[in-house]
């Protein structure tokens, strides 16, 4: 079994040793019926192989015979407790509820590469871990058969299939559990271009929007913001909507007084102020906000250029 001083196995076939006088002839007993004898050595120890068990628990005592005939009194007993009977199939493992690093705490998708798994299996049972049928890590169960087990491989990027068996305290395997399917994404999202409105004057009141497209979806808290110079005066264009997706809307309305002959510029990141974040939806990575600013001596077009987003002539 799982302990070599338990008394336990799933063997049906086992061998006994002991100690007894020297010399001696053992009689091994199970409740009361001979089991087999065996001759002690000068040193007293004496062996006795080939002992079927049956299953279950069973009781064994020796009586020792001496040269003059003499026997001892009975031991006391070794009980010998045979269990082959393999656990039960357990249940898929799942991924622990802090280690699911993404805006889903259901998804399975992790930053993490080597993530803690949990269960359930056969109370004190050993339970090994296995990804892509590969034993990635091993622990033992609790009383109440829980467990929770750290992957001891780092794991690059990618879909796994994670599964578990448990062995039983006779050293019983069993079938490998149906498997959790994880995704190690530790990417970080990066913004992969900015579309600008289509150049035209424009007046008070009017919003420009501005999509900022990014590699992967990103999940928006609080209000993150694109400085706008317009004119000599600097203006805020405040995020909108899009958290979820991989385009984020930020939006300006313009106020009286915003003049500028050539253009509105675009700073060259998105701001986010204190409290406010954009993060990977997949794994929670904080994205890559910087962009390379736009050229001012292009041609307007709705393209990620600098000046020529559009004239505002109020």
């Amino acid at each position: 079994g799982v302990s070599d001083a338990d008394d336990l196995t799933q063997k049906d076939v086992v061998t006994l040793d002991g100690t007894a006088e020297a010399n001696g002839v053992v009689a091994v007993l199970r409740a009361g019926t001979l089991v087999g004898t065996a001759a002690a050595d000068a040193a007293g120890n004496w062996t006795l192989g080939k002992v079927s068990l049956a299953a279950g628990a069973n009781a064994f005592t020796i009586k020792v015979t001496d040269a003059a005939g003499n026997q001892s009194p009975l031991s006391d007993a070794l009980t010998v407790t045979r269990d082959s009977a393999a656990p039960a199939k357990p249940a898929a493992p799942k991924l622990l509820a802090a280690d699911d690093t993404g805006a889903s705490a259901i998804d399975n998708i992790t930053s993490r590469t080597q993530p803690t798994v949990t269960g359930s299996v056969e109370a004190a049972a050993a339970v090994d871990v296995f990804v892509n049928g590969d034993k990635r890590g091993s622990g033992l169960a609790a009383a109440n058969g829980g467990f929770s087990i750290k992957l001891d491989t780092a794991l690059a990027d990618g879909p796994y299939d994670v599964t578990v068996r448990a062995t039983d305290k006779a050293g019983n395997t069993s079938d490998a559990s149906p498997a959790l399917k994880l995704t190690i994404d530790t990417s970080v999202p990066g913004i992969s271009g900015v579309t600008a409105p289509a150049a035209k004057s424009s007046k008070a009141g009017d919003v420009l929007s501005f999509p900022v497209i990014f590699s992967a979806p990103v999940t928006v808290t609080g209000t993150p913001t694109i400085d706008l110079t317009v004119g000599s005066n600097v203006r805020k264009a405040a995020y909108a909507t899009g958290s979820g997706t991989n385009t984020l809307v930020f939006r300006y309305t313009i106020g009286t007084g915003d003049n500028d002959a050539d253009g509105v510029a675009l700073a060259s990141a998105i701001a986010v102020p204190t409290g406010a974040a954009i993060k990977s939806t997949a794994n929670n990575n904080a994205a890559v906000l910087s962009f390379t600013p736009p050229d001012r001596s292009e041609e307007h077009t709705s393209e990620l250029q600098s000046r020529q987003y559009l004239v505002c002539r109020l």
